[in-house]
């Protein structure tokens, strides 16, 4: 399933946190032969494993900030296998805290050959269900299987894949392809209707959501730029999140474009609920990123 990834910048120079799990790693994967499972003694085992814990909290905490939310309480995995003396992989069962419920965990990692950094990272974390939430707990064995020898055939609440140098490109799970047809279409002729400056049929029928219509004019115009309708592949750029609220409901940040810059800095903020026959929007903010 196809998602256009979000990128942001990551720093050059790897923490504490990161020189440390390099170098635990290391020393691990210099007992093992290329292509072998990783079989720890019991302590070396908690040891080792406490080590990733740590590095992808770390990871996950820095470019998702509800991740914090999700504080692991354990791994279980499914699959340890050194790839070379330098790259390992690991696909796991996580405990959260909260619950103490279980999600997947999918990690390729490439150490620098030459310092304590991470040269490459593939992470993923945890399944999203339809509607974007992330599923808890309720795996068989056969799933976790399934993790460790198809994780492509998971779509994952989180995504993270680091080169250094260069950004970070990051997935959040529920963009355009979690959002139905229908909904695509309601939040482009929403677009339009702000394009054309249709503010009071906005707010006839409830889309204008928690704001006036002086307070959603004002935040367009002060922007100072002319809007112009979504392209082909604006939903592309959709930003979807999680919703804990009722069946169906989704966040959706819509990155507005402009006549003078393409796509800009203003993101219209929605509550979107979406059943797939039909759908309901309303206005939640419109802001500069």
């Amino acid at each position: 399933m196809g998602r256009s990834p979000q990128y942001c910048g990551i720093v050059s120079t790897p923490t504490k946190a990161e020189e440390r799990f390099c170098r635990r790693l290391r020393r691990v994967l210099a007992r093992f032969s290329d292509g072998e499972p990783i079989e720890c003694n019991e302590d070396e085992a908690r040891e080792y494993l406490d080590n990733w814990e740590r590095y992808v909290s770390e990871v996950l905490s820095a470019h998702f900030e509800e991740f914090g939310l999700r504080t692991l309480d354990g791994i279980s995995p499914t699959l340890e296998r050194r790839i070379s003396a330098v790259e390992a992989e690991l696909a796991a069962m996580c405990w959260l805290i909260e619950g103490q419920v279980q999600v997947p965990m999918y990690l390729r990692v490439r150490l620098s050959s030459d310092a304590d950094a991470v040269e490459e990272l593939d992470c993923r974390w945890g399944e999203a269900d339809p509607h974007g939430s992330l599923i808890r707990g309720g795996y068989s064995g056969k799933e976790t299987v399934k993790l460790a020898y198809e994780p492509d055939a998971i779509v994952w609440f989180y995504q993270v894949h680091l080169a250094r140098p260069g950004p970070a490109e990051v997935r959040r799970s529920g963009r355009s392809s979690f959002l139905s047809a229908t909904a695509v279409a309601v939040i482009d002729q929403l677009v339009t209707d702000l394009v054309k400056g249709r503010y009071a049929a906005i707010e006839a029928d409830g889309r204008i959501g928690r704001l006036s219509q002086e307070e959603l004019r004002r935040a367009i115009a002060e922007y100072g730029m002319t809007l112009v309708p979504l392209p082909s592949e604006g939903a592309d750029e959709f930003v979807v999140y999680p919703s804990d609220g009722s069946p169906g409901e989704l966040a959706v940040d819509v990155p507005l474009w402009t006549a003078e810059e393409g796509r800009a800095d203003l993101t219209l903020s929605l509550t979107v609920v979406d059943d797939g026959d039909s759908a309901e929007v309303s206005i939640y903010d419109v802001h500069v990123l």
